[in-house]
């Protein structure tokens, strides 16, 4: 092997292991971060998130970057503070960056034309798609209410009102649950989500064959009045379950840092610290739970027992 092909081979090999670096980093600190909001493990994450345990465990393994989408809803579910989540998306996006072989995410000189490329979105309007506009990045679920099966009591999935303070826009987006999955597995699934509009009757929705993943609407712009989020299921062409969330007046004048009114920053950050505690508190009750019946079982054992010689 030549010389000049030794150094780029290493070159490479350098750079393939400065790209694993950085995304292991990212992993074992957004683990972390998890940890310090009172999670656990990826499992009691995954569940209150509403994600698969194994995209959670992805994430923390460091193998991959996790996804723009799954890293939002791990910040949401921790209580991310809007600069926290600026923090997040930056070093994300940047690691992202890196994986694809470009230096920086964002602004940077474009040789082809000598002007700096900037990431491009779709406008902010009615029926726009929340992802295409870039809507998701600072979104957050105001409401949600889960969907139950017609005649019994079994929960098929969840449907959450979604809403862009930057840009004052709000949409549906379903989640389907274990139940569904197996429901899909012998039937033919169709979910239908849909938002709307209270002021004019406006809304926006989506059918399409269940996806065992995120489904989501097209967003509508808020303004000053009511919306609410609709999500219908279907089975074999036959409606199984639906469900509406409360409606919200939702409007930028009513909303602190993207939390619903009433929540304000430093509230949204205290109720971080309570579920933290509640957490401790249920780990510890299970601990002293265990013990006692440990020891009535102890117990019972001994009196059970006949007496010695």
């Amino acid at each position: 092997m030549s010389v000049d092909r030794a150094a780029r081979a290493g070159a490479v090999h350098a750079s393939l292991r400065e790209r694993s670096a950085r995304v292991q980093a990212f992993a074992i600190a957004l683990k972390s971060f998890v940890a310090d909001a009172g999670f656990d493990s990826a499992r009691s994450l995954a569940k209150e998130a509403h994600l698969s345990h194994e995209t959670v465990a992805a994430a923390f393994r460091g193998k991959t970057l996790p996804t723009a989408l799954v890293l939002e809803c791990v910040l949401s579910t921790c209580g991310a503070s809007p600069q926290q989540r600026r923090e997040w998306e930056e070093a994300r996006s940047t690691i992202a960056a890196l994986l694809d072989g470009s230096e920086s995410q964002g602004p940077r000189d474009d040789p082809s034309d000598g002007h700096a490329h900037i990431e491009e979105y779709a406008p902010v309007v009615d029926h726009a798609d929340p992802d295409d506009s870039g809507c998701f990045r600072d979104a957050v679920t105001v409401v949600k209410q889960r969907i139950r099966r017609r005649g019994t009591r079994n929960y098929l999935g969840w449907v959450e009102l979604r809403h862009c303070p930057a840009h004052g826009a709000a949409w549906a987006r379903f989640h389907g649950l274990d139940a569904l999955t197996a429901v899909a597995a012998k039937h033919a699934v169709d979910v239908y989500v849909a938002v709307h509009r209270a002021s004019d009757g406006e809304e926006d929705g989506f059918r399409h064959p269940f996806a065992h993943d995120y489904h989501w609407s097209g967003m509508l712009l808020v303004g000053d009045g009511d919306v609410y989020a609709e999500a219908q299921i279907y089975e074999d062409c036959q409606l199984i379950g639906r469900a509406d969330t409360r409606r919200l007046r939702v409007a930028a004048a009513d909303v602190d840092l993207g939390h619903p009114k009433g929540l304000t920053g430093a509230e949204r950050m205290e109720l971080v610290e309570l579920r933290q505690r509640i957490r401790i508190l249920e780990t510890e009750n299970e601990s002293l739970r265990r013990a006692s019946a440990h020891h009535a079982a102890e117990t019972l054992h001994q009196h059970d027992s006949p007496p010695g010689p």
